[in-house]
Order: C-alpha cells, then structure tokens, then sequence
C-alpha cells in the first residue's frame, strides 16, 4: 500500500481569530495522531482517502449530515456541538473531534449615527454576512453604513442562515470640513467624512518628522544645544510655535523630541533638523521614503513643521495610515502616549494635548495653519479596540473638541 502525505487542517486556532473557511481535507496518516476541526452550521468536512478505501463512524449523529462513497466521505455541519469522528482509511484509524458552532451576530437590533459604519464582530468562521437594508442605510462588503436619519429594518444572511434586526439611524452633525475614525483593530473606517480629500496637516506633520528624526538618534541622552537659529527658522517660516528654549540652552535629543510631539515646539523640530540631517532636502527625502513605506500614496511633505506649501500635503485616510505605521515603533508610541514631561533640565514641562479630549484619548498631536484651520490627530482606545480620530479644518478650538467629543459618542455607540 502506498503511502497518503500526512495533511492535517488544525483550525481550532483559526476560529479564534476570524479565520475560517468552509470545506476542509483530512487525510489518512501512517501516524496515529488527533485532529481537532472547528466547524461552522453549514460548513463541510471531506474525509479523502486518496486510493484508498474511507469508512467514518460519527460519534453524534445529529450534528452531521454524511454522505458517503468509496474512497470520499462528505460531513455537513448541522447544529451546534462537539462529537468525534472515527476514521477508517486502508489499515490504518485516527480520531477527528469536531466542534460545531452556530454562526454568532451580535446585534439584533442597531442604533447608527448618520455616516457611520457598522461591522458586526460576531463570529463567522471567516465569512462575511450579506446585508441587505431598505433605507436609511447602504450596505457593501459586509458593512452596513447609515446614510439619513430614520428607522428601517435589515437581513443578515451568512450562509442559509439569516438574522433580523431593527436600525435606527441619529443626526450627527460635524463642523469640521474632514473626519475619519478608523477601527485599528477590526481594520475598517468607523466614519469617513472628505477623508480622501487633500488637506494641508500643519503641524500634524511633526508626527511624521519626529518619527523620522528617531531612525536617526543614536541616543536619546545625548545632550545638544539649541541655537538662535532654530529659534530665528520659527519667525522666518511664518510663525511656528516656540516651545520656551533658549539660544545656548543645553538639552538632550529626548527633550527636542518630547517639545516637538506633545507641544509642536517649533525651535525643537528645526534644531532636530539641523542635528540630524545636513539640509532640508535630506529631510525631506527621508519624510517622504518613510510615507511610501506607510502606504501614504496620497501626500507629500516639504518641510518638517507643516507651514503651508501646495506641495505639502495629507489626506484623512494618509494621517490614519502614518498613525498606524509610526505606532510600530515602541519608543515613539511610549512617547505619543506620554501625558507630561519634563526636561532634564527641570527647566520646561511639556504636556500632552491628549489629556483635555477625555479618557478615551492616549495620545494626541493638534496642528493649526490659516490655511490648514485647526486640526488633530487622536488615538483612542476603547473596550479592547484602538481607534485613529483624523479631524481637519475645523473652524476654531470648540468646534475641534466638539467634533472629537461626537466622534467617541460613535465610539462607544459600537
């Protein structure tokens, strides 16, 4: 008897993190060993013996519809629990203990903000349900997405199985001309408002230039001065913010670093410039090599603080894209998530723009050009989930807090 490569689907683990698909193969062994196989209602199991002759007894019936033929045996999941499997190929036997579950939706009933987007987190075994929604709402790619206020009903179907529900869809009106809040952890935008609009970041920007003056440190310690240069760069540009150093002041990369993340000091991000990179066009070269890695193929950076230029620019789903990139690093997501800091010199206290848009937010960068208006960038974490907050050309601080403020409102409206 020849023998049948050992292959063997072990999808207990797959599952667990969303991965599933809807018909496997179990292959004879010349090794007796157990394989577990996390089926869905409706899913199919194929016993395949190759050449050789399969017979398979169920250890609960109930759960599995067989169809047998000489050499192929065919399993239908058909409710949810768990029985074994004995299988027979040739000589030689193995178990098979299977584990059958229903599909799990988690909503039955849904309450959206208009522009909001709903992706159910039940468990689907890897499929994507199909919605289907009369008004007030589209539906696309296993998303349900409210588009006018008003109160509808809606379909799930997964599979031969379908789900109900209720949608009720709130106003929820935004000032800001752009807004994304994206779901870092279930990978989908939450709400998107003008988010592949080009926008002028302002000092959105230094989240970028600090992450790029990083792969350049070789030690955070090291102590620098600042020079009334750095300082003169924030007059000359058109006015960037000046965080309190002084010309001759001796500080570390650190402290530079920490004034440009958490209170966009200007003579920081200049003096970083000059430390790091010969000139601007050195900078700006490794800015943009570094967005490209980001999958940032909708901006463009010529200088590190964000001054206005039509060459310079971002969208709302670029900004989420650098956040999520950047956040890779530890050291910078230690230091974007630090709420206050003090430098070496127990001179200057920097803190975090984070701390006054509530406790969902764990760090924050804001940015403000006459062109750009006011703008920021949030990263929130909420029951197990990080989300990024992208919100430009709002008209005035208020108007900037309000909008962050309604973004969590849909936040925690999941």
């Amino acid at each position: 008897m020849k023998k049948i490569i050992i292959a063997f689907i072990v999808l207990c683990l797959a599952g667990a993190i969303g991965y599933g698909v809807n018909e496997y193969n179990v292959y004879s062994s010349t090794t007796m060993k157990k394989t577990e196989v996390v089926l869905y209602e409706q899913d199919v199991l194929h016993v395949d013996g190759g050449k050789e002759k399969v017979n398979v007894k169920v250890g609960n019936p109930s759960l599995l519809d067989v169809n047998v033929n000489k050499h192929a045996i065919k399993l239908v999941a058909k409710k949810k629990g768990k029985t074994d499997l004995k299988v027979k190929c040739g000589y030689k036997n193995f178990n098979v203990k299977v584990d059958v579950r229903p599909y799990q939706i988690s909503h039955k009933d849904l309450t959206l903000f208009v522009g909001q987007s709903y992706k159910d987190p039940g468990d689907f075994g890897g499929k994507v349900p199909n919605y289907q929604v009369k008004d007030y709402a589209t539906s696309k790619n296993g998303m349900i997405t409210a588009t006018k206020v008003g109160k509808t009903s809606y379909k799930a179907t997964i599979g031969n199985t379908m789900f109900k529900g209720n949608l009720t869809v709130k106003p929820m009106n935004f000032m800001s001309e752009g807004l994304t809040i994206y779901d870092n952890t279930d990978h989908y935008n939450l709400y998107s408002k003008n988010s592949d609009k080009r926008i002028n970041p302002a000092s959105i920007t230094k989240v970028l230039s600090v992450y790029t003056y990083l792969k350049t440190i070789k030690s955070l310690d090291e102590k620098v001065k600042v020079k009334q240069s750095d300082i003169d760069q924030c007059y000359s540009c058109g006015g960037a913010y000046i965080s309190g150093f002084k010309a001759n002041e001796t500080v570390t990369y650190r402290d530079l670093i920490y004034s440009a993340l958490l209170v966009s000091g200007g003579e920081a991000i200049f003096g970083l410039e000059r430390l790091c990179f010969k000139n601007r066009e050195a900078m700006r070269n490794a800015m943009n090599k570094y967005a490209k890695e980001a999958g940032m193929n909708h901006s463009h950076f010529e200088n590190p603080v964000g001054m206005s230029n039509p060459s310079h620019y971002m969208t709302g789903n670029d900004i989420v894209k650098m956040m999520k990139f950047v956040l890779k690093d530890p050291t910078f997501k230690k230091m974007f998530f630090t709420k206050s800091y003090q430098t070496t010199n127990k001179k200057h206290t920097f803190k975090s723009p984070s701390s006054g848009y509530g406790k969902l937010a764990k760090g924050a960068k804001t940015g403000y050009t006459v062109a750009a208006k006011m703008c920021i960038v949030v990263c929130s974490q909420y029951k197990g989930h990080t989300f990024f907050i992208a919100q430009t050309g709002a008209n005035n601080k208020i108007d900037r807090f309000n909008d962050i403020k309604k973004a969590h409102q849909i936040i925690t409206n999941l």
